[in-house]
């Protein structure tokens, strides 16, 4: 039952209960029944099976593959059609060292045939009588029960004198041991049974207290390929995913695991037919596989891909809310109209949404299917570009016209072309291809100095994967960018500008420690020093003090006076000579300064005013 499309989510029900289980509760249990009254269920039980929207069963009777047997007889007996797979399976308990019935359920592959069930029935041994598990045992082991513990569990001391209710008894205590389950696993062929666990459902491995009996608890969590749970938590921790709440306890919880994530179901446990595939709380299992056995070896092997637990996966949340970006089949087909007579395309090949890669030998059509594809999506390829039909449509016998394609969407849109159909590039492009041709030319421009078809390609690509929101109404990625840095660059041609006038001054400082700068300052220096030994050596030659002439000592005493007076004056004039020159020379700056500030006043009016004009707002926004 392999499907075309490969491995795709579906939902599978691992447990569920027929009237083979002693705690039915959707009627009389098998053995009560008349074979009309049987074949009246057996028919409902495919009929549900049928209509129901889960993709796979598993029967998970009480100690019993009778269900499964019945369901598969009535099938061949009747002719029925069954058109989903059910798996054969068995709810056991098993010993433990616990105050708990621990369950556990063993699942088989459906390609076992009747005596191959019987024969793993046959190796189970229930503990406490030291037999082999049937219903002639269940009522051996409830007879070794007493009286107390019949009355914990609903029975009368009446009770164990009748075989039916000792039966009863027996299913709901009885345990085989582990040693007969692991002979029973190791015997089977290989790859056709499977360990479920349940850990946080009925009676599961997490009520076991792991800090008192570690050994036990690594035994189980380690022999176990399935784990059961509805815990969002315990999904995380089965799948590997390590989250903030499951922190402090992962590395431990995955070393008791074995070291390697574990899938995580949920099955109904319906007990009533009613309740096929009605998953409690909506924890719905989805299993991304082949709807077969092999397939859950598959999700053994790949658990965390695979396996979701809840009411949809993602993926398929995605396809849904994107119908218009997943392709649904595709179908190549001769026109009515062509005389051809050779063979070349008759296919239809329905698609999978996580379809990734195109694999086969060459010439069995990878090129021809993907050429195909971009072709019905109007890729903005050229029309030589193509691999296949660029051949296929040689003028001198050009094949391509003899036939048509037919493109299929997930939202139910068609497109259909002719293979000779040329490309038209004014049609939205729904198909992003890079055909081979293409791919090789563009890759032998990789070491080319100038801008290649490759580097155009690359930033259609990355344009591609910008939202529309965040492209700004841009139509490329060059305008995006130019558009977004041009700020950042104006900015950056300004910290230019002041590194510039920085790095002058930084270099004016180095040139002062050169040893030129040095010599020249030296060279200065001993020049003053040459140029005042000189005026001391021209000093004038000292005059004699006149005698003490009262006439002569007025006069000059008169003319001392007038030069005193006279150098006060000249002293008070270069103090306003001073002053005035200082005013000029602060006015000066001043002119200097407001001159700059008007410049740099109209340069912000230039900008402001470019910006205005650059800036997407509308003009009443403006006013």
């Amino acid at each position: 039952m392999n499907d075309p499309r490969g491995s795709i989510w579906r939902k599978w029900d691992l447990h569920i209960h027929t009237p083979a289980s002693f705690h039915w509760q959707g009627g009389l249990r098998f053995a009560d029944m008349k074979q009309s009254q049987k074949d009246s269920t057996l028919a409902q039980i495919v009929k549900s099976v049928n209509d129901s929207p889960v993709g796979v069963f598993a029967v998970m009777d009480y100690w019993t593959f009778d269900g499964y047997l019945e369901i598969q007889n009535y099938v061949e007996r009747t002719g029925e059609k069954l058109n989903k797979p059910i798996l054969p399976g068995m709810e056991l308990r098993i010993e433990a060292p616990v105050d708990f019935r621990l369950n556990i359920h063993v699942m088989l592959s459906d390609k076992l045939s009747k005596q191959q069930l019987q024969d793993f029935k046959s190796k189970l041994r229930i503990g406490l009588i030291s037999k082999t598990l049937s219903d002639e045992s269940l009522v051996a082991c409830a007879k070794k029960l007493d009286a107390s513990v019949a009355q914990k569990h609903g029975f009368t001391a009446g009770d164990l004198k009748d075989d039916r209710k000792l039966w009863e008894l027996g299913c709901k205590t009885a345990k085989v041991t582990r040693e007969s389950l692991e002979k029973a696993v190791r015997e089977m062929p290989d790859k056709t049974c499977l360990i479920v666990m349940p850990y946080d459902t009925s009676d599961g491995l997490m009520k076991l207290d792991w800090a008192k009996h570690p050994y036990d608890d690594s035994y189980f969590m380690q022999s176990a390929h399935i784990f059961e749970t509805r815990s969002p938590d315990n999904i995380d921790l089965f799948l590997g995913r390590r989250t903030k709440s499951n922190e402090k306890i992962f590395d431990n919880f995955m070393k008791t695991l074995g070291g390697k994530p574990k899938p995580a179901v949920s099955g109904s446990d319906a007990h009533k037919i009613s309740d096929y595939g009605a998953f409690p709380g909506d924890r719905i299992t989805w299993i991304k596989a082949d709807p077969t056995f092999e397939g859950l070896l598959q999700l053994v092997n790949e658990p965390e891909g695979r396996s979701f637990i809840g009411e949809i996966p993602p993926k398929l949340l995605r396809v849904q809310a994107h119908t218009t970006k997943y392709i649904s089949s595709i179908r190549i087909e001769k026109t009515a109209t062509s005389s051809l007579a050779e063979v070349w395309f008759e296919n239809e090949i329905d698609l999978n949404p996580d379809l990734v890669a195109i694999i086969g030998n060459k010439g069995n059509g990878k090129s021809a299917l993907a050429d195909t594809i971009g072709l019905l999506g109007d890729t903005r390829q050229a029309d030589d570009a193509f691999s296949f039909l660029s051949l296929f449509r040689d003028p001198k016998q050009n094949k391509a016209k003899n036939f048509e394609a037919t493109l299929t969407w997930e939202s139910g849109s068609v497109g259909r072309k002719l293979l000779s159909d040329p490309l038209k590039h004014t049609r939205p492009e729904l198909v992003k291809y890079i055909p081979q041709n293409f791919l090789e030319s563009i890759c032998n421009e990789i070491s080319s100095t100038t801008e290649t078809d490759f580097d155009r390609e690359l930033r259609k690509v990355i344009f591609s994967h910008v939202t529309d929101a965040d492209r700004l109404a841009k139509p490329s990625l060059e305008e995006l960018i130019s558009y977004r840095t041009e700020e950042a660059n104006a900015r950056i041609a300004i910290l230019r500008q002041e590194l510039h006038a920085i790095n002058e001054e930084t270099i004016a400082l180095e040139d002062r420690l050169l040893p030129e700068h040095r010599a020249t300052i030296e060279g200065n220096l001993a020049l003053k020093k040459r140029e005042l030994a000189a005026h001391d050596d021209s000093k004038p030659v000292t005059v004699k003090k006149p005698e003490n002439d009262p006439t002569k000592q007025r006069e000059i005493s008169k003319i001392a006076a007038d030069v005193k007076d006279a150098k006060r004056k000249q002293r008070e004039f270069e103090k306003v000579l001073a002053a005035a020159k200082d005013s000029e020379l602060t006015q000066t700056l001043q002119i200097s300064r407001i001159d700059k500030v008007l410049g740099k006043l109209d340069n912000f009016q230039r900008l402001l005013d470019s910006f205005i004009a650059d800036c997407p707002i509308s003009s009443r926004n403006r006013a």
